[in-house]
């Protein structure tokens, strides 16, 4: 499943804004809108805001109205309603008055996520990871990684975009490339478009990589270049599962980290195997199916979450 997520410019909010107030927002202008009403709901809802009571009630009143079945914390949410009504009235900018928040945007396992940043980069979150960075990039844009993700870099020369993943750090001004760091011990950067320099604090380097050009670093100590088609590494971004002379170890966890579920080896030696192919949007079992009948293997579904991989037994 993928899941979108838009954070607003606040030029843009204020136009929505103005449209949701008086209902002839769309249905995705008026998501975008409570997201950010949530968000405020959660964040600032001590912020004081001087409105007029028939303000709240208005804006208060569409709120209800588009969300009949919402629980709301009335009390929290009359600050959140203050703030957008100022908003609406221009009267200030509540995404540069209020103090740059941490933001950390999670994509659980066996889903994905879409994130768009308020500078127009594109995020694309694989299941099972996270990506943590301030709400305001102001004079710089960091983002922190855990697991995998592909980045569309809105080009910016006066603000470099970092990505940090503990003792790698990847900086560019405007590209697009794939992270994998699921293994701390061997983190992969590919690069579809642009120009990428990539740093570990263990090797003493700045490697410099251009479109189909991939670095995987060695518990951070040892750097390996190659060249090869980068679309490959951001195939999961369309729903295909691509392994090439992949163990059964690694791809075990690449199939964890989809689905959402536990996959064990009945003996360790069977995780070393290694498998070609790609499947689009196939089921599970399917996978596992193929899986069993390619490397003569047993599949044991000890639940719907939980499964077992041994040899087969010779007859």
């Amino acid at each position: 499943m993928l899941v979108k997520t838009h954070i607003l410019k606040q030029e843009d909010f204020k136009k929505i804004a103005l449209k949701y107030a008086d209902k002839s927002a769309t249905h995705k202008e008026q998501e975008q809108v409570e997201y950010f009403m949530d968000r405020l709901q959660h964040e600032h809802a001590d912020l004081p805001i001087k409105t007029s009571p028939a303000q709240r009630d208005r804006i208060l009143r569409s709120v209800l109205d588009r969300n009949p079945v919402k629980t709301l914390n009335t009390k929290v949410y009359w600050g959140a309603a203050a703030i957008f009504v100022a908003l609406v009235g221009l009267t200030l900018s509540a995404i540069f008055l209020l103090p740059a928040q941490t933001i950390t945007q999670l994509a659980a396992k066996g889903e994905k996520k879409e994130i768009i940043l308020e500078d127009g980069t594109h995020v694309f979150l694989n299941g099972n990871s996270s990506i943590t960075y301030r709400s305001s990039f102001e004079d710089k844009r960091h983002i922190t990684l855990v697991g995998e993700a592909f980045f569309d870099v809105a080009r910016d020369t006066t603000r470099p975009f970092t990505v940090n993943m503990g003792d790698v750090t990847v900086r560019v001004l405007g590209t697009s490339f794939n992270i994998n760091s699921y293994d701390k011990d061997r983190i992969k950067v590919s690069v579809n478009s642009g120009k990428v320099a990539v740093r570990s604090t263990q090797v003493d380097t700045l490697i410099h990589l251009i479109k189909n050009q991939q670095v995987e670093f060695f518990n951070s100590l040892t750097a390996k270049v190659s060249t090869a088609d980068s679309d490959d590494d951001i195939l999961w971004t369309k729903n295909i599962i691509s392994l090439k002379e992949t163990t059964l170890a690694d791809t075990a966890t690449i199939l964890e980290n989809w689905y959402d579920v536990q996959i064990g080896f009945a003996d360790p030696t069977i995780g070393q195997e290694t498998i070609s192919g790609k499947f689009k949007k196939e089921k599970l079992e399917n996978i596992m199916t193929s899986i069993a009948l390619l490397k003569n293997l047993e599949i044991e579904y000890k639940s719907p979450k939980q499964i077992l991989i041994r040899k087969k037994e010779e007859q």
